[in-house]
């Protein structure tokens, strides 16, 4: 299923909803929604909410883990709410899960 990306706000939060399959194809919506919430203002807090996601490739890895590096160094904080299956599997087995703050559900998010 291709991916459908979506964005809200929700208080100080920049919310980037993601259904469906983050590919090759969906990598150009994904960059651009995480750019835009980086730099919507200082100190960007921004949630990536992939519980719905079903698949996410390399490319769009890449384009996470840019966006957490482009936050950071605006003092900002970028979360990943990833609720298991084949997206969990896949940033435990790139070695990527300690690089990003990984939540079960979008209200966790909020109160860490």
């Amino acid at each position: 299923m291709r991916a459908r990306i979506s964005t809200r706000r929700h208080e100080t939060w920049h919310i980037i909803e993601v259904t469906g399959e983050l590919d090759l194809a969906a990598a150009p919506e994904l960059r651009q929604a995480t750019r835009d919430a980086t730099y919507i203002g200082p100190s960007p807090r921004v949630l990536v909410d992939l519980s719905r996601c079903e698949l996410l490739d390399s490319v769009s890895l890449g384009i996470l883990l840019g966006a957490s590096r482009r936050i950071n160094d605006r003092s900002g904080c970028l979360r990943l709410v990833v609720d298991g299956g084949l997206v969990h599997r896949t940033f435990e087995l790139t070695g990527t899960a300690d690089l990003f703050t990984l939540v079960r559900t979008v209200e966790e998010a909020f109160d860490i």
